[in-house]
């Protein structure tokens, strides 16, 4: 077994923890979802997600409305990834296919605006996605940037900044809720991978692949 991801909300008191055990047999592969409303004290077993669509990979939560929970995953060979959403804190999951993504095809980062109802999907082949209702449907939002590999992504609490960093140390950015988007090369010296923003003036905080930490005042 290994863990997956956790998330939690803006309170730090609601947590979701994502366990997946992975076996020789592909069709044992297990993704169980735990549910801690004390700061990760504590946790219960909420559901077990469908293993069609390989092992989870990245998860979030809403920081304003915790039962709102998402999480991709890597795909298999006969699937690419795929997003799960949930509405009430991790109990019950509805799964939606990214249009387009090919098997094998890996979700490398999900995020979400506070109150859980715009979701952001980036994929380890350069595709992005939105969703407009919670996770359940999504629209692909690369504006012609389609060779990127994905590694993170964040979005302001305003819901109008969302950026995606990429295994080359770029980034892409988007200031209008991913109607538009600009490339910015060459940050860092090898892969992006996390991301933070103040919500305050957006300034945003990137972790490179090297240890090396990176920060944008706009």
């Amino acid at each position: 077994d290994f863990l997956s991801y956790l998330a939690c909300d803006g309170t730090g008191s609601n947590v979701m923890i994502i366990v997946s055990r992975i076996a020789l047999d592909p069709d044992s592969f297990a993704n169980y979802v735990w549910y801690s409303v004390d700061g990760g004290v504590s946790a219960n077993l909420k559901s077990v997600l469908t293993l069609n669509y390989g092992a989870v990979n990245c998860a979030t939560m809403a920081k304003d409305a915790p039962l709102y929970c998402f999480a991709g995953t890597l795909g298999r060979n006969d699937n690419g990834g795929a997003i799960f959403a949930s509405s009430d804190g991790g109990a019950t999951w509805a799964t939606s296919e990214l249009p387009g993504i090919q098997a094998g095809e890996k979700v490398f980062t999900v995020s979400c605006t506070p109150d859980g109802q715009t979701v952001y999907v980036g994929c380890f082949g350069g595709k992005m996605y939105k969703s407009t209702d919670a996770g359940i449907n999504f629209t692909q939002i690369n504006q012609g940037i389609t060779t990127r590999q994905i590694r993170g992504s964040v979005v302001s609490r305003d819901g109008k900044m969302i950026a995606f960093t990429n295994q080359d140390g770029d980034y892409i950015r988007s200031f209008d809720s991913g109607a538009t988007f600009a490339y910015t090369a060459g940050i860092g010296q090898s892969k992006l991978l996390g991301l933070s923003v103040n919500s305050s003036d957006d300034a945003m905080m990137m972790l490179g692949g090297t240890g090396n930490v990176y920060i944008s005042e706009l």
